[in-house]
């Protein structure tokens, strides 16, 4: 069994080809010895607008991801959290 490994998930705009979708959420969980030792989430500021149906699906509002993080920061935040 691993000691310790991070499960994640991440949010999109949707499933088109990546230069027409954003992600705007990142999370993650680390788990240590079987046991969730530390999380991480951030919001991803859109330059475009959110889908409705993303809204409805992830329970994302714009509202979350006004305050949210560039792309840049966001990703690399998450890199360093892995």
């Amino acid at each position: 069994m691993l000691n310790e490994f991070v499960a994640f998930d991440l949010e999109t705009t949707g499933l088109y080809p990546v230069e027409r979708q954003q992600v705007i959420e990142y999370g993650g969980v680390r788990f240590r010895n079987g046991v969730a030792v530390e999380e991480f989430q951030a919001f991803v500021r859109l330059s475009r607008k959110l889908p409705p149906f993303i809204e409805k699906l992830t329970g994302i509002t714009p509202k979350d991801l006004e305050g949210g993080l560039s792309e840049e920061t966001a990703f690399l935040a998450f890199l360093d959290f892995v």
